[in-house]
Protein backbone atom coordinates (compact mmCIF):
# COMPACT_ATOMS: atom_id res chain seq x y z
CA UNK A 1 0.00 0.00 0.00
CA UNK A 2 1.38 3.39 -1.00
CA UNK A 3 2.02 6.24 1.42
CA UNK A 4 -0.80 8.20 -0.25
CA UNK A 5 -3.25 5.34 0.34
CA UNK A 6 -2.23 5.01 3.98
CA UNK A 7 -2.61 8.76 4.49
CA UNK A 8 -6.07 8.72 2.85
CA UNK A 9 -7.11 5.78 5.04
CA UNK A 10 -6.03 7.61 8.19
CA UNK A 11 -8.03 10.67 7.16
CA UNK A 12 -11.09 8.48 6.52
CA UNK A 13 -10.76 6.74 9.90
CA UNK A 14 -10.48 10.11 11.65
CA UNK A 15 -13.61 11.39 9.87
CA UNK A 16 -15.54 8.24 10.82
CA UNK A 17 -14.35 8.59 14.43
CA UNK A 18 -15.61 12.17 14.58
CA UNK A 19 -18.93 11.25 12.92
CA UNK A 20 -19.51 8.42 15.38
CA UNK A 21 -18.65 10.66 18.31
CA UNK A 22 -20.95 13.46 17.11
CA UNK A 23 -23.79 10.98 16.61
CA UNK A 24 -23.34 9.42 20.05
CA UNK A 25 -22.74 12.75 21.74
CA UNK A 26 -26.03 14.25 20.56
CA UNK A 27 -28.04 11.41 22.13
CA UNK A 28 -26.01 11.07 25.34
CA UNK A 29 -27.30 12.31 28.67
CA UNK A 30 -25.39 15.36 29.85
CA UNK A 31 -26.54 15.30 33.47
CA UNK A 32 -27.36 12.96 36.36
CA UNK A 33 -29.27 14.74 39.08
CA UNK A 34 -27.32 17.96 39.62
CA UNK A 35 -24.01 16.57 38.32
CA UNK A 36 -23.03 17.56 34.77
CA UNK A 37 -21.28 14.79 32.81
CA UNK A 38 -18.68 16.13 30.34
CA UNK A 39 -16.92 13.85 27.85
CA UNK A 40 -14.72 11.72 28.27
CA UNK A 41 -17.18 10.72 31.01
CA UNK A 42 -20.57 9.48 29.91
CA UNK A 43 -23.69 7.52 30.79
CA UNK A 44 -24.33 4.42 28.67
CA UNK A 45 -22.47 2.63 25.90
CA UNK A 46 -20.99 4.88 23.25
CA UNK A 47 -21.14 7.94 25.50
CA UNK A 48 -17.87 7.56 27.43
CA UNK A 49 -14.31 7.33 26.15
CA UNK A 50 -13.64 3.95 27.76
CA UNK A 51 -14.74 1.97 30.82
CA UNK A 52 -12.66 4.10 33.20
CA UNK A 53 -14.92 7.07 32.49
CA UNK A 54 -18.25 5.22 32.58
CA UNK A 55 -20.84 6.87 34.82
CA UNK A 56 -23.79 5.07 36.39
CA UNK A 57 -26.85 7.21 37.13
CA UNK A 58 -28.99 5.66 39.87
CA UNK A 59 -32.65 6.71 40.04
CA UNK A 60 -31.80 9.71 37.84
CA UNK A 61 -30.21 11.52 40.79
CA UNK A 62 -27.16 9.70 42.21
CA UNK A 63 -23.94 9.65 40.16
CA UNK A 64 -21.36 6.87 40.45
CA UNK A 65 -17.95 6.41 38.86
CA UNK A 66 -18.59 2.82 37.79
CA UNK A 67 -15.11 1.26 37.90
CA UNK A 68 -14.05 3.01 41.12
CA UNK A 69 -17.50 2.41 42.69
CA UNK A 70 -17.54 5.88 44.23
CA UNK A 71 -20.36 8.41 44.34
CA UNK A 72 -19.51 11.56 42.37
CA UNK A 73 -20.55 15.04 43.48
CA UNK A 74 -18.85 17.09 40.74
CA UNK A 75 -16.71 16.67 37.61
CA UNK A 76 -14.48 19.45 36.30
CA UNK A 77 -12.50 19.84 33.08
CA UNK A 78 -9.01 21.40 32.92
CA UNK A 79 -9.37 25.17 33.14
CA UNK A 80 -6.40 26.40 31.12
CA UNK A 81 -3.22 24.88 29.71
CA UNK A 82 -0.02 25.66 31.62
CA UNK A 83 3.16 25.73 29.54
CA UNK A 84 5.26 23.94 32.14
CA UNK A 85 4.23 20.65 33.74
CA UNK A 86 0.86 19.03 34.31
CA UNK A 87 -0.91 21.73 36.31
CA UNK A 88 -3.88 21.57 33.95
CA UNK A 89 -5.80 18.51 34.97
CA UNK A 90 -9.47 17.72 35.40
CA UNK A 91 -10.96 16.80 38.76
CA UNK A 92 -13.60 14.39 40.02
CA UNK A 93 -14.98 15.07 43.49
CA UNK A 94 -16.14 11.87 45.19
CA UNK A 95 -17.64 10.81 48.51
CA UNK A 96 -15.19 8.74 50.55
CA UNK A 97 -15.93 6.95 53.87
CA UNK A 98 -14.65 8.43 57.13
CA UNK A 99 -12.40 6.38 59.43
CA UNK A 100 -13.68 6.23 63.02
CA UNK A 101 -13.11 4.57 66.40
CA UNK A 102 -15.34 4.47 69.47
CA UNK A 103 -18.20 6.31 67.79
CA UNK A 104 -20.83 3.54 67.70
CA UNK A 105 -22.58 1.65 70.50
CA UNK A 106 -21.14 -1.71 69.39
CA UNK A 107 -17.63 -0.18 69.25
CA UNK A 108 -17.17 -1.16 65.61
CA UNK A 109 -14.33 0.46 63.73
CA UNK A 110 -14.86 2.00 60.31
CA UNK A 111 -11.84 2.22 58.00
CA UNK A 112 -11.22 4.12 54.78
CA UNK A 113 -9.19 2.80 51.84
CA UNK A 114 -9.10 4.48 48.45
CA UNK A 115 -7.60 2.22 45.76
CA UNK A 116 -7.12 3.80 42.32
CA UNK A 117 -4.23 1.55 41.25
CA UNK A 118 -3.58 1.46 37.48
CA UNK A 119 -6.47 3.83 36.80
CA UNK A 120 -6.24 7.30 35.17
CA UNK A 121 -7.22 8.80 38.55
CA UNK A 122 -5.08 9.88 41.49
CA UNK A 123 -5.54 11.61 44.84
CA UNK A 124 -5.02 15.34 44.40
CA UNK A 125 -2.41 17.12 46.50
CA UNK A 126 -5.14 19.67 47.34
CA UNK A 127 -6.65 17.26 49.88
CA UNK A 128 -5.87 17.46 53.59
CA UNK A 129 -5.75 14.80 56.30
CA UNK A 130 -7.93 15.87 59.24
CA UNK A 131 -8.39 14.12 62.60
CA UNK A 132 -10.95 15.07 65.26
CA UNK A 133 -10.94 13.64 68.78
CA UNK A 134 -8.79 13.42 71.89
CA UNK A 135 -5.39 11.76 72.34
CA UNK A 136 -5.10 10.16 68.94
CA UNK A 137 -2.81 9.99 65.94
CA UNK A 138 -4.13 9.76 62.41
CA UNK A 139 -2.02 8.64 59.44
CA UNK A 140 -2.37 8.66 55.69
CA UNK A 141 -0.76 5.47 54.43
CA UNK A 142 0.09 3.68 51.22
CA UNK A 143 0.69 -0.04 50.85
CA UNK A 144 4.36 0.54 51.66
CA UNK A 145 4.64 3.14 54.42
CA UNK A 146 3.00 5.95 56.32
CA UNK A 147 3.07 9.16 54.29
CA UNK A 148 1.88 11.90 56.61
CA UNK A 149 0.17 12.09 59.98
CA UNK A 150 -0.88 14.35 62.83
CA UNK A 151 -1.60 14.09 66.54
CA UNK A 152 -4.61 15.52 68.36
CA UNK A 153 -4.56 15.90 72.14
CA UNK A 154 -6.93 17.21 74.79
CA UNK A 155 -6.44 18.39 78.36
CA UNK A 156 -8.81 17.70 81.22
CA UNK A 157 -11.37 19.74 79.30
CA UNK A 158 -11.50 20.16 75.56
CA UNK A 159 -9.75 23.39 74.68
CA UNK A 160 -10.96 25.48 71.79
CA UNK A 161 -9.09 28.54 70.57
CA UNK A 162 -10.71 31.47 68.82
CA UNK A 163 -9.47 32.08 65.29
CA UNK A 164 -7.38 35.14 64.55
CA UNK A 165 -8.48 37.80 62.02
CA UNK A 166 -6.13 36.37 59.39
CA UNK A 167 -7.58 32.88 59.90
CA UNK A 168 -11.08 34.30 59.47
CA UNK A 169 -9.93 35.95 56.24
CA UNK A 170 -8.34 32.73 54.96
CA UNK A 171 -11.55 30.82 55.69
CA UNK A 172 -13.49 33.42 53.71
CA UNK A 173 -10.98 33.26 50.82
CA UNK A 174 -11.08 29.45 50.80
CA UNK A 175 -14.85 29.57 50.58
CA UNK A 176 -14.69 31.88 47.56
CA UNK A 177 -12.12 29.68 45.81
CA UNK A 178 -14.16 26.55 46.50
CA UNK A 179 -17.33 28.04 45.03
CA UNK A 180 -15.49 29.32 41.94
CA UNK A 181 -13.73 25.99 41.37
CA UNK A 182 -16.73 23.70 41.76
CA UNK A 183 -19.71 25.93 41.15
CA UNK A 184 -21.22 24.62 44.40
CA UNK A 185 -23.63 27.17 45.83
CA UNK A 186 -24.78 25.27 48.94
CA UNK A 187 -22.91 27.42 51.46
CA UNK A 188 -22.67 31.16 51.83
CA UNK A 189 -19.38 32.94 51.42
CA UNK A 190 -19.64 36.00 53.62
CA UNK A 191 -17.81 37.20 56.70
CA UNK A 192 -20.51 35.91 59.05
CA UNK A 193 -20.57 32.39 57.63
CA UNK A 194 -16.80 31.84 57.84
CA UNK A 195 -15.84 33.61 61.07
CA UNK A 196 -15.45 31.95 64.46
CA UNK A 197 -14.72 28.50 63.12
CA UNK A 198 -12.73 26.20 65.38
CA UNK A 199 -8.99 26.24 64.76
CA UNK A 200 -7.62 22.81 63.88
CA UNK A 201 -4.30 23.25 65.68
CA UNK A 202 -3.67 19.95 67.49
CA UNK A 203 -6.05 20.50 70.40
CA UNK A 204 -9.05 18.29 69.73
CA UNK A 205 -8.30 18.48 66.01
CA UNK A 206 -5.21 18.23 63.81
CA UNK A 207 -4.41 18.35 60.12
CA UNK A 208 -1.61 17.42 57.71
CA UNK A 209 -1.06 18.30 54.06
CA UNK A 210 -0.70 15.78 51.26
CA UNK A 211 2.85 15.14 50.00
CA UNK A 212 3.79 16.43 46.55
CA UNK A 213 4.02 12.92 45.08
CA UNK A 214 0.81 11.82 43.37
CA UNK A 215 -0.79 8.78 45.02
CA UNK A 216 -3.26 6.13 43.86
CA UNK A 217 -3.55 3.96 46.97
CA UNK A 218 -4.21 5.69 50.27
CA UNK A 219 -5.71 4.59 53.56
CA UNK A 220 -6.66 6.72 56.54
CA UNK A 221 -5.91 5.07 59.90
CA UNK A 222 -6.18 5.90 63.60
CA UNK A 223 -3.31 4.68 65.77
CA UNK A 224 -4.47 2.04 68.30
CA UNK A 225 -1.64 2.87 70.69
CA UNK A 226 -2.94 6.35 71.45
CA UNK A 227 -6.68 5.75 71.79
CA UNK A 228 -6.86 4.51 75.39
CA UNK A 229 -8.73 7.61 76.55
CA UNK A 230 -11.92 6.43 74.83
CA UNK A 231 -14.44 8.65 73.16
CA UNK A 232 -15.33 9.12 69.52
CA UNK A 233 -12.43 9.74 67.14
CA UNK A 234 -12.59 10.30 63.40
CA UNK A 235 -10.03 10.81 60.63
CA UNK A 236 -10.63 11.70 57.03
CA UNK A 237 -9.13 12.97 53.80
CA UNK A 238 -10.85 15.94 52.17
CA UNK A 239 -10.48 19.01 49.96
CA UNK A 240 -13.53 20.69 51.53
CA UNK A 241 -12.81 23.90 53.52
CA UNK A 242 -16.34 23.77 54.92
CA UNK A 243 -15.41 20.66 56.92
CA UNK A 244 -14.08 22.94 59.66
CA UNK A 245 -17.66 23.96 60.44
CA UNK A 246 -18.23 20.46 61.90
CA UNK A 247 -15.05 19.76 63.89
CA UNK A 248 -16.34 20.81 67.31
CA UNK A 249 -17.66 17.27 67.86
CA UNK A 250 -16.32 14.17 66.03
CA UNK A 251 -19.74 12.53 66.31
CA UNK A 252 -21.13 15.04 63.81
CA UNK A 253 -18.65 13.83 61.21
CA UNK A 254 -19.26 10.17 62.10
CA UNK A 255 -23.00 10.56 61.55
CA UNK A 256 -22.35 12.18 58.16
CA UNK A 257 -20.25 9.15 57.24
CA UNK A 258 -18.27 10.55 54.34
CA UNK A 259 -16.01 13.38 53.21
CA UNK A 260 -15.47 14.90 49.78
CA UNK A 261 -12.13 13.98 48.16
CA UNK A 262 -10.68 15.56 45.02
CA UNK A 263 -9.26 13.18 42.41
CA UNK A 264 -7.23 14.36 39.45
CA UNK A 265 -7.63 12.56 36.13
CA UNK A 266 -5.94 12.13 32.75
CA UNK A 267 -6.86 10.43 29.50
CA UNK A 268 -5.50 6.89 29.15
CA UNK A 269 -5.33 5.74 25.53
CA UNK A 270 -3.05 3.95 23.09
CA UNK A 271 -5.06 5.49 20.24
CA UNK A 272 -3.01 8.45 19.09
CA UNK A 273 -5.54 9.17 16.34
CA UNK A 274 -8.02 10.26 19.02
CA UNK A 275 -5.58 12.84 20.35
CA UNK A 276 -4.83 13.96 16.80
CA UNK A 277 -8.53 14.28 15.97
CA UNK A 278 -8.98 16.96 18.64
CA UNK A 279 -7.03 19.47 16.57
CA UNK A 280 -4.92 20.55 19.54
CA UNK A 281 -1.22 21.41 19.55
CA UNK A 282 0.98 18.67 20.99
CA UNK A 283 3.10 20.05 23.82
CA UNK A 284 6.47 19.54 22.21
CA UNK A 285 5.34 21.97 19.48
CA UNK A 286 3.97 24.61 21.82
CA UNK A 287 5.98 26.71 24.23
CA UNK A 288 6.59 30.31 25.22
CA UNK A 289 9.15 30.81 22.43
CA UNK A 290 6.73 29.72 19.68
CA UNK A 291 3.63 31.93 19.93
CA UNK A 292 2.79 31.35 16.25
CA UNK A 293 0.82 28.19 17.05
CA UNK A 294 -2.61 29.78 17.31
CA UNK A 295 -4.64 26.71 18.24
CA UNK A 296 -7.41 26.73 20.81
CA UNK A 297 -6.12 23.78 22.85
CA UNK A 298 -2.96 21.87 23.77
CA UNK A 299 -2.34 18.20 24.62
CA UNK A 300 0.54 16.54 26.43
CA UNK A 301 0.74 12.95 25.17
CA UNK A 302 3.22 10.62 26.87
CA UNK A 303 3.37 7.54 24.65
CA UNK A 304 6.53 6.40 26.45
CA UNK A 305 4.83 6.52 29.87
CA UNK A 306 1.81 4.21 29.61
CA UNK A 307 0.05 6.33 26.98
CA UNK A 308 -1.35 9.04 29.20
CA UNK A 309 -2.58 12.35 27.81
CA UNK A 310 -3.66 15.64 29.33
CA UNK A 311 -5.46 18.25 27.24
CA UNK A 312 -6.66 21.75 28.08
CA UNK A 313 -7.97 24.85 26.36
CA UNK A 314 -5.33 27.51 25.73
CA UNK A 315 -5.44 30.98 27.25
CA UNK A 316 -8.38 32.93 25.88
CA UNK A 317 -10.51 29.81 25.31
CA UNK A 318 -12.97 27.89 27.48
CA UNK A 319 -14.78 24.60 26.98
CA UNK A 320 -14.08 20.90 26.61
CA UNK A 321 -10.68 20.09 25.04
CA UNK A 322 -11.66 16.41 24.66
CA UNK A 323 -14.34 17.26 22.10
CA UNK A 324 -13.24 18.38 18.60
CA UNK A 325 -13.79 22.13 18.46
CA UNK A 326 -14.80 22.11 22.12
CA UNK A 327 -12.62 25.06 23.19
CA UNK A 328 -14.37 28.31 22.29
CA UNK A 329 -12.98 31.84 22.32
CA UNK A 330 -14.06 33.91 25.30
Amino acid sequence: MSHESIFSLLILLTILLLMNFDSASSSCRKKCGTVEIPFPFGIGKGCYFNEWYAIKCVNNKTTFLSVARKEVVYISLPVEYRIQGFDSYGSVYIKNPITSKGCSSNDEEDASLLDLTDSPFYVSYKNTLIAVGCNMRASLETAETSMVGCTSTCGTTTQQLSPTPIQNYLAYASCKVKKWKTGVQSSRCDAGSTENQTVCNGIGCCQASMPDELQQLVGVTIDDNTTTSGGCKVALLTDDPFIFEDISDPRHLHVKGYSTVELGWFIHTTNYSFIGSLGCVITDKFNSTQPSYRRNCTCSYLADINYYASCACNKGYRGNPYVPGGCKGQ
